[in-house]
């Protein structure tokens, strides 16, 4: 079982080299509380019991010029806590998403797989922001509240100990009614953060998806479920600001009782205006700080949660992470994989492949085809390293893959997805990610290898054209195309393309089909398809289901055994002959 880690060490992990800067911030806001309570107390004691009834004008002076300086005191102090507090919390939150984002960009398929990106995002930008605020502001107003509290309690008390009952009595009071109201404030702001997060999400839905709610004719019911949102966060927010200003006018109510139950005594005791004056002040001060310092409270358990989330996301451990690593992959080495014994189960405890076995030769062309569900993709996941066996062995050449080190490894697999990931930006930038240093000639002669400089030299800007958010400006067949010609770049010594050609249009797949011959030429190569005309060529053709090899062999060989593989690809060929007729 994993040992629960306290969250004082979470703090001093996730604050670093900062732990010494919050201390000062707090240590300077204590010291700016304990002056500023010095300052009433010698202003309300001395100053007007003494200097004033003295009606000296040098001892009025001098005691003007102290209560100035213990005030000016309080203020240097607290503003040296206000500027520190504002560079740390850009200190704290630059460093936390500089560890976060270093940390997410090696996150194995796993996390991503258990994790929504969503979440992830929020998590980096608004859980560092409310962290590092906390650890800043909301950390240091808390302790110098409660200091303020306890040594207005004790001079209070101190001085007269039957007048302070009067607080001692209300404190309570004003306290529960003050955490009872926030703990309503607490789950209505949760209801509103929720409120909004589902808001967010539609709205991203509606950009991102807008094809989808066009071509469905999805405008007006995405409206009304818009309209929805924002009623119901007005509604929570109106009921925000009610209980917000019942809690302040109740505030104001024991304010007054206080006041009034002090200035009755006041005669009972024989009080001097001073003190009255004290504690006048210090009753209003009290009272008004418990009613903040619930608050506070509340803005301070939201920073342990947002600490919890970011400390979780950078002590992640990864299910597929370098071990001890002892080889090293290049051009030379060998690339015949090797499947031995291999068991995969995958995180939410589906099993997929059992005891499996598989060769694939160097420098072929091999295919994996069969039902959705077979367990394809899967073994292209496990080539590439996006997850490891569970139990048995992955071996490329003679070695056990997890000798190779992630990084050496995926730099001689090229992997190219049935929808690859272009950015937003140029498309020689986004040719430019294979290879950072490539020479203008080397990209050129990629574009052109796999016939993608047909539509990019017809392009207003050509190579520079800006292609917009996941490539939003081109056809699945260009993105497709611009794939190519990165792994073209990249000149892995391994290929895998899963389902590569799925989306996109016939004359385009010719195309790519006819540069995949001269690309996989003296590769080993990986191909899971769905489109058997596509793979006829290969060298080895394996039909798999529910995990295991039913056939294996070149097209013509299961085309003369008649089983699954043929019948599959007369079925799709029937297809294809009636759509092509229609």
């Amino acid at each position: 079982m994993k040992q629960k880690t306290s969250f004082l060490k979470k703090c001093k992990f996730l604050l670093g080299s900062h732990q010494k800067m919050v201390i000062y911030c707090i240590i300077f806001g204590i010291l700016s509380v304990i002056f500023d309570v010095g300052s009433i107390l010698f202003s309300c004691f001395y100053g007007i019991n003494t200097a004033l009834i003295s009606k000296d004008i040098k001892l009025i002076t001098l005691t003007t010029i102290i209560i100035a300086v213990l005030g000016l005191l309080s203020m240097i102090f607290f503003h040296i806590s206000y500027r520190l507090g504002l560079k740390l919390t850009k200190n704290i939150s630059d460093e936390l998403r500089k560890r976060a984002f270093e940390k997410a960009v090696y996150f194995d398929v796993n996390y991503f797989t258990t994790h929504s990106t969503g979440a992830m995002i929020n998590t980096i930008v608004y859980d560092v922001s409310i962290f590092s605020d906390g650890m800043s502001f909301t950390l240091q107003v808390v302790v110098r509240n409660l200091v303020k509290i306890i040594l207005s309690l004790l001079v209070i008390t101190i001085i007269n100990i039957k007048l302070s009952l009067i607080l001692w009595i209300l404190l309570p009071i004003v306290s529960i009614f003050a955490f009872f109201i926030y703990r309503k404030l607490g789950k209505l702001y949760e209801i509103r953060r929720n409120i909004k997060k589902k808001r967010l999400s539609h709205i991203n839905e509606g950009i991102v998806g807008f094809n989808s709610v066009k071509s469905l004719n999805l405008e007006e019911k995405e409206e009304k479920i818009f309209k929805q949102y924002n009623r119901e966060h007005f509604k929570v927010g109106m009921r925000l600001c009610y209980l917000n200003e019942l809690l302040w006018r109740f505030f104001d109510v024991f304010t007054y009782v206080a006041l009034a139950i002090l200035f009755i005594k006041s005669y009972e005791f024989n009080l001097s205006y001073g003190e009255l004056f004290l504690y006048y002040q210090i009753f209003k001060t009290i009272l008004y700080v418990v009613a903040r310092l619930a608050s506070d409270f509340d803005s301070f358990v939201e920073t342990l949660v947002s600490g919890d989330k970011v400390y979780n996301l950078l002590v992640y451990e990864q299910l597929v992470k370098d071990r001890e690593v002892t080889e090293t992959l290049d051009k030379n080495s060998p690339k015949t994989i090797i499947f031995e014994n291999v068991t995969f189960t995958y995180p939410n405890g589906e099993t997929v492949l059992k005891d499996f076995n598989l060769k694939i030769e160097e420098n072929k062309k091999f295919a994996i085809v069969g039902k959705t569900g077979g367990g394809k993709s899967t073994i292209a996941n496990l080539v590439y390293r996006f997850y490891e066996p569970t139990s048995g062995m992955i071996k490329i050449g003679d070695n056990d893959y997890t000798k190779y080190r992630i990084q050496n490894l995926h730099r001689e697999i090229g992997f190219i997805l049935q929808d690859p990931m272009l950015f937003d930006d140029t498309i020689l930038n986004n040719l430019k990610y294979a290879k950072e240093n490539a020479s203008e000639e080397e990209i050129q002669d990629a574009i052109k290898f796999v016939g993608a400089d047909e539509f990019i030299f017809k392009l207003k800007d050509g190579i520079n054209t800006k292609i917009g958010e996941s490539g939003i400006m081109l056809s699945n067949g260009q993105k497709q195309l611009l794939a190519l010609a990165r792994i073209v770049l990249k000149n892995p010594s391994i290929i895998i393309f899963d389902e590569a050609t799925a989306n996109i249009d016939s004359g385009t797949e010719m195309i790519i089909q006819k540069n995949i011959s001269k690309l996989f030429k003296g590769k080993t190569c990986i191909y899971i398809a769905h489109r058997l005309s596509t793979i006829k060529d290969a060298d080895v053709i394996v039909y798999l289901e529910n995990g295991k090899i039913v056939e294996m062999g070149s097209h013509s060989e299961l085309m003369q055994k008649n089983g699954k593989y043929a019948a599959l690809y007369n079925n799709q060929f029937l297809k294809e002959q009636i759509s092509e007729i229609i």
